[in-house]
């Protein structure tokens, strides 16, 4: 069995080596990663099982490592190999895209601000700040919770905008429910940093609520909503 096992897993990795990962199932995908977190078990029923259990491919990777190890087979050393995976993609994605000379193009922009919130399952608020010319000069995360939070005001993104010197700033924020809306909060707070900063000569680009890999804009239908 054990040697079957072993010429199963040679056979996978070379199919894999010839043609990439494109030529695999969903399941088959997730057996080869896990053969590198669980090197003498048979991986297929457990790929099988995840992604019965979870639904799809993408929501395995954003588990908990206490449902993950619901799973007969998998312990702890899989589970963090799992949700190890999307935080690496964010974090290549990220640093490939920070290499951009410039976000001036909104299309850049909005795949650079959506590779932040890959793999996070928590809500969270993001400030991007950026030099005159629109280059990056840091992204920092204000606080983990809801854009309600205290430290999500105008105080404390005029703090990081001028300390960092930067002309111009996006916030953004996810909606790990999937609901692309912006709520009323959502809208008085983006009008009340916008306004500030501007009265302070730094202009908001943009605030976005990101969802199932997508950007929904804000600011103008903040603006509109107390411009009425």
């Amino acid at each position: 069995m054990e040697k079957i096992n072993k010429e199963h897993r040679q056979r996978v990795k070379k199919r894999f080596e010839k043609f990439g990962l494109d030529s695999f199932h969903d399941h088959e995908a997730l057996e080869l990663l896990l053969f590198f977190g669980l090197p003498y078990k048979n991986t297929n029923g457990m790929a099988h099982e995840l992604i019965n259990k979870f639904g799809s491919f993408s929501r395995v990777f954003s588990a908990s490592k206490e449902e993950l190890k619901s799973i007969s087979g998998i312990g702890d050393h899989a589970a963090i190999l799992i949700q190890l995976i999307p935080q690496l993609f964010r974090k290549y994605s990220m640093d490939l895209l920070s290499e951009e000379k410039s976000f001036d193009d909104r299309e850049l922009l909005c795949e650079y601000v959506i590779n932040h919130f890959i793999g996070q399952t928590k809500e969270h608020v993001q400030l991007f700040l950026f030099d005159s010319g629109m280059r990056r000069i840091d992204s920092i995360m204000l606080c983990e919770g809801t854009i309600t939070n205290v430290n999500v005001n105008p105080e404390t993104v005029a703090e990081h905008v001028f300390s960092n010197r930067a002309s111009y700033f996006v916030l953004a924020h996810n909606h790990p429910s999937g609901n692309a809306e912006p709520s009323f909060e959502d809208l008085c707070i983006t009008r009340s940093v916008w306004k500030a900063l501007s009265e302070l000569n730094r202009e908001m680009v943009e605030h976005f609520v990101i969802t199932g890999g997508k950007c929904m804009p804000v600011l103008a239908k903040a603006k509109e909503l107390f411009d009425k």
